[in-house]
Protein backbone atom coordinates (compact mmCIF):
# COMPACT_ATOMS: atom_id res chain seq x y z
CA UNK A 1 0.00 0.00 0.00
CA UNK A 2 1.51 3.56 -1.05
CA UNK A 3 0.22 7.35 -0.51
CA UNK A 4 0.72 10.51 -1.99
CA UNK A 5 0.37 13.41 0.60
CA UNK A 6 -1.59 15.96 -1.21
CA UNK A 7 -1.31 18.29 1.70
CA UNK A 8 0.09 22.18 0.63
CA UNK A 9 3.44 21.37 2.69
CA UNK A 10 4.20 18.78 -0.29
CA UNK A 11 5.40 16.19 1.55
CA UNK A 12 7.14 13.49 -0.18
CA UNK A 13 6.25 10.30 -1.00
CA UNK A 14 4.98 7.61 1.33
CA UNK A 15 5.35 4.31 1.32
CA UNK A 16 4.49 1.41 3.92
CA UNK A 17 6.07 -1.63 5.22
CA UNK A 18 5.48 -4.02 2.28
CA UNK A 19 8.92 -5.52 3.02
CA UNK A 20 7.23 -6.87 6.19
CA UNK A 21 4.37 -8.65 4.29
CA UNK A 22 3.99 -11.80 2.66
CA UNK A 23 2.94 -11.57 -0.73
CA UNK A 24 1.19 -14.54 -2.20
CA UNK A 25 0.33 -15.10 -5.80
CA UNK A 26 -2.33 -17.78 -7.61
CA UNK A 27 -2.04 -17.74 -11.61
CA UNK A 28 -3.78 -19.88 -14.19
CA UNK A 29 -3.79 -19.56 -17.96
CA UNK A 30 -6.47 -16.54 -18.05
CA UNK A 31 -5.01 -14.25 -14.69
CA UNK A 32 -3.40 -14.01 -11.72
CA UNK A 33 -4.70 -12.40 -8.20
CA UNK A 34 -2.59 -11.67 -5.17
CA UNK A 35 -3.22 -11.84 -1.30
CA UNK A 36 -0.84 -9.51 1.17
CA UNK A 37 -0.49 -10.73 4.73
CA UNK A 38 1.15 -8.82 7.32
CA UNK A 39 1.91 -10.16 11.14
CA UNK A 40 1.64 -8.25 13.94
CA UNK A 41 0.99 -8.28 17.58
CA UNK A 42 -1.96 -6.33 17.14
CA UNK A 43 -2.91 -8.59 14.38
CA UNK A 44 -6.11 -10.80 14.90
CA UNK A 45 -8.18 -13.13 13.04
CA UNK A 46 -11.53 -10.97 12.86
CA UNK A 47 -11.88 -7.96 11.19
CA UNK A 48 -9.46 -5.19 11.52
CA UNK A 49 -10.75 -1.83 10.57
CA UNK A 50 -7.77 -0.14 9.17
CA UNK A 51 -5.41 -2.40 8.31
CA UNK A 52 -7.33 -4.95 6.48
CA UNK A 53 -8.80 -5.09 3.16
CA UNK A 54 -11.94 -7.01 1.98
CA UNK A 55 -11.70 -9.33 -1.13
CA UNK A 56 -14.32 -8.74 -3.81
CA UNK A 57 -14.12 -11.58 -6.48
CA UNK A 58 -13.33 -10.82 -9.66
CA UNK A 59 -15.86 -9.96 -12.53
CA UNK A 60 -13.78 -12.35 -14.87
CA UNK A 61 -15.45 -15.70 -14.53
CA UNK A 62 -11.84 -17.59 -15.15
CA UNK A 63 -9.44 -15.70 -13.76
CA UNK A 64 -7.85 -17.43 -10.69
CA UNK A 65 -8.21 -15.28 -6.81
CA UNK A 66 -7.26 -15.93 -3.44
CA UNK A 67 -7.84 -14.69 -0.44
CA UNK A 68 -7.39 -15.24 2.80
CA UNK A 69 -10.43 -16.42 4.44
CA UNK A 70 -10.52 -16.21 8.40
CA UNK A 71 -13.23 -14.53 10.98
CA UNK A 72 -16.50 -15.17 8.19
CA UNK A 73 -15.02 -13.11 5.89
CA UNK A 74 -12.58 -12.61 3.01
CA UNK A 75 -9.49 -10.56 2.68
CA UNK A 76 -7.45 -9.53 -0.07
CA UNK A 77 -4.73 -8.01 2.74
CA UNK A 78 -5.27 -9.15 6.44
CA UNK A 79 -2.73 -8.80 9.66
CA UNK A 80 -2.73 -11.58 11.32
CA UNK A 81 -1.09 -12.60 15.04
CA UNK A 82 2.56 -13.13 14.76
CA UNK A 83 1.53 -17.14 15.52
CA UNK A 84 -1.37 -17.96 13.18
CA UNK A 85 -3.06 -20.35 10.82
CA UNK A 86 -5.71 -19.55 8.64
CA UNK A 87 -7.79 -20.55 5.92
CA UNK A 88 -6.91 -19.14 1.81
CA UNK A 89 -9.96 -19.12 -0.41
CA UNK A 90 -8.41 -20.09 -3.38
CA UNK A 91 -10.75 -19.47 -6.70
CA UNK A 92 -9.40 -20.89 -10.14
CA UNK A 93 -10.67 -22.69 -13.67
CA UNK A 94 -11.74 -26.84 -12.29
CA UNK A 95 -9.16 -29.45 -14.29
CA UNK A 96 -6.73 -26.32 -15.56
CA UNK A 97 -3.34 -26.28 -14.04
CA UNK A 98 -3.08 -23.32 -11.46
CA UNK A 99 -0.23 -22.52 -9.80
CA UNK A 100 0.78 -20.71 -6.35
CA UNK A 101 3.48 -18.70 -5.35
CA UNK A 102 5.70 -17.14 -3.06
CA UNK A 103 6.13 -13.09 -4.47
CA UNK A 104 7.57 -11.92 -1.26
CA UNK A 105 8.29 -12.99 2.40
CA UNK A 106 10.01 -10.37 5.11
CA UNK A 107 13.06 -11.72 7.12
CA UNK A 108 12.63 -13.66 10.28
CA UNK A 109 9.80 -15.52 9.34
CA UNK A 110 8.68 -19.22 9.37
CA UNK A 111 5.63 -20.76 7.80
CA UNK A 112 4.08 -22.75 4.66
CA UNK A 113 1.00 -22.97 2.82
CA UNK A 114 -0.40 -26.91 2.92
CA UNK A 115 -2.19 -28.47 0.42
CA UNK A 116 -4.44 -30.93 2.72
CA UNK A 117 -6.03 -32.59 0.13
CA UNK A 118 -2.56 -33.70 -1.53
CA UNK A 119 -0.17 -33.43 1.65
CA UNK A 120 2.21 -31.18 -0.32
CA UNK A 121 4.16 -28.13 1.53
CA UNK A 122 5.29 -24.52 0.67
CA UNK A 123 7.51 -23.17 2.15
CA UNK A 124 6.97 -19.28 2.17
CA UNK A 125 10.46 -19.00 0.62
CA UNK A 126 10.79 -15.99 -2.27
CA UNK A 127 9.81 -17.71 -5.64
CA UNK A 128 8.73 -21.16 -4.45
CA UNK A 129 5.68 -22.66 -6.06
CA UNK A 130 3.16 -25.40 -6.23
CA UNK A 131 0.92 -26.10 -9.51
CA UNK A 132 -2.28 -28.14 -8.63
CA UNK A 133 -5.71 -28.75 -10.02
CA UNK A 134 -9.50 -28.33 -8.30
CA UNK A 135 -11.75 -30.61 -8.84
CA UNK A 136 -14.40 -27.51 -8.43
CA UNK A 137 -14.22 -23.80 -9.39
CA UNK A 138 -13.73 -23.32 -5.91
CA UNK A 139 -11.38 -24.95 -3.49
CA UNK A 140 -13.07 -27.03 -0.79
CA UNK A 141 -12.69 -25.27 2.60
CA UNK A 142 -9.47 -25.93 4.36
CA UNK A 143 -8.03 -27.15 1.45
CA UNK A 144 -5.21 -24.32 1.49
CA UNK A 145 -3.83 -23.27 4.95
CA UNK A 146 -1.36 -20.98 5.90
CA UNK A 147 0.70 -20.97 8.84
CA UNK A 148 2.77 -18.37 10.28
CA UNK A 149 5.23 -17.75 13.24
CA UNK A 150 8.63 -16.27 14.13
CA UNK A 151 12.08 -17.73 13.85
CA UNK A 152 13.20 -19.32 17.00
CA UNK A 153 15.74 -16.85 18.05
CA UNK A 154 18.84 -18.29 19.41
CA UNK A 155 21.36 -16.42 21.79
CA UNK A 156 25.15 -17.78 22.76
CA UNK A 157 26.82 -18.03 26.59
CA UNK A 158 30.14 -17.97 26.02
CA UNK A 159 31.93 -20.27 28.37
CA UNK A 160 33.40 -19.55 31.75
CA UNK A 161 36.97 -20.18 30.66
CA UNK A 162 38.62 -20.93 26.87
CA UNK A 163 38.40 -24.60 28.30
CA UNK A 164 35.45 -24.61 30.04
CA UNK A 165 32.66 -26.76 28.34
CA UNK A 166 29.72 -24.61 30.63
CA UNK A 167 28.94 -22.76 27.37
CA UNK A 168 25.50 -22.90 25.51
CA UNK A 169 22.82 -21.53 23.03
CA UNK A 170 19.63 -20.89 24.48
CA UNK A 171 16.78 -20.56 21.82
Amino acid sequence: VSAIDNAPAGDGFVRSDEEEAILLEVENAFGRSYVQVRRSEAGSTDYLHGPDISFITSSSVNHAEIAVATGGALFASKVLPEEASAMLFVKSIADWPTTLRVVRTPEGLCGRVIDTETGISLTLTEGEEMTFTLQQQVAEAGRFMLEVRPWAEAEGRMPSCPEALDGAVEV
